[in-house]
């Protein structure tokens, strides 16, 4: 299995010209896998293979820790390096994470032309869970972290899985940064996205998305860097984002996430309460600081936390060290409970809520 230096990436030529294609791993390879610090490569979940990001040092599976993040929209998980590198050098060891992009969310050698779902998405990551769980003994704690519609993700994987999950290991955190996890439609980005997707038809978005990707990549990097003010290496991972197939992907998810994302989900905030936390921004466009006040109001008692920081809700632009210092700050607190101190199924009953899991 391909690994690469600590903190660094495989070399990729995904953007501009032929890709490469990597050769895609079943889950279970990570059985033998050791040295992946920060290692980008394509696991097989749901039989798609998948880019994601890999912290896993040692090819033993007695880690303590470990922590699954689920990223937003566009669910590109190589923005997130930064941040989950400071979260990996930060954090207690051993801990192992796994980043797992959103499916055609971004440019590589598997992308398709099918759109997924909402629900698709979700589906995606709870095959991954149920595999990643057999490859970890029962003494293992862990972690989920969401960012943005990568919360409301979480929170459908403890509604479906999380009895099971107390059950059979250990849950730990369960983290939720920006969370979209109510009525997003009626939020300022929510209304102008709804509005542009109804007047911009998805087959000129991909067009122009496709137009544009077609550019060499001398053109088209700094034609990103021009538009967007990001430094070369977030550019070079945006220009990734510029196909046709991902566009579409993304405004798809989209248009399902304003239809989908409603009400609070009451029932499983409270079951799992003594084991969330909520970050919220002061200045935030798709969770606006009155989305704060209500889970506030509703959980008084909740580790709900408002940014002290100014940090934007696409903090993995230029802030993603400081998310991590925070996120660490979390687990190195948090972590110093037992496992298993809080995760007792209550009165002994469990109930596993269902979700079509089929692929």
């Amino acid at each position: 299995m391909t690994t690469s230096p600590s903190g660094s990436l495989p070399p990729t030529n995904d953007v501009g010209g032929h890709m490469n294609a990597e050769p895609a791993h079943p889950v279970e390879d990570l059985r033998d896998a050791a040295g992946l610090v920060g290692v980008r490569m394509y696991l097989t979940i749901s039989g798609k293979p998948t880019e994601t990001l890999v912290w896993k040092a040692d090819d033993r599976f007695d880690a303590r820790e470990m922590l699954v993040m689920i990223p937003g929209n566009p669910g590109c998980v190589e923005y997130y390096h930064e941040f989950l590198q400071t979260v990996y050098e930060s954090a207690p060891k051993p801990l192992d994470i796994y980043a797992i992009e959103h499916l055609n969310h971004t440019l590589h050698a598997y992308t398709t032309p099918h759109l997924y779902t909402l629900d698709d998405q979700v589906r995606h990551k709870l095959h991954f869970l149920d595999e990643i769980m057999r490859l970890y003994p029962r003494t293992t704690r862990v972690h989920l972290m969401g960012h943005s519609v990568g919360s409301y993700i979480c929170l459908q994987l403890l509604r479906i899985r999380g009895e099971r999950l107390a059950r059979e290991m250990h849950l730990g955190r369960v983290m939720l940064l920006f969370p979209t996890i109510t009525h997003i439609k009626n939020t300022p980005n929510g209304v102008w996205i709804s509005h542009l997707t109804r007047w911009l038809p998805r087959t000129i978005a991909g067009l122009a998305a496709g137009a544009l990707g077609s550019l060499p990549q001398s053109w088209l990097l700094p034609l990103v860097r021009l538009c967007t003010g990001q430094t070369e290496s977030h550019a070079q991972i945006t220009a990734r984002l510029i196909h046709s197939s991902v566009a579409l992907n993304a405004l798809y998810m989209a248009n399902h996430e304003m239809d989908k994302i409603l009400q609070l989900d009451l029932p499983t905030i409270d079951r799992w309460l003594p084991h969330l936390t909520f970050y919220y921004g002061t200045t935030d466009q798709w969770v606006p600081l009155h989305m704060w006040h209500e889970v506030s109001e509703w959980w008084p008692n909740g580790d709900i936390h408002l940014c002290e920081k100014e940090l934007p809700h696409a903090f993995v632009l230029g802030h993603g060290q400081a998310m991590g210092e925070i996120v660490a700050g979390w687990l190195n607190k948090h972590l110093k409970t037992p496992p298993g101190a809080t995760t007792v199924a209550e009165n002994g009953v469990v109930v596993e809520a269902t979700l079509d899991a089929r692929p």
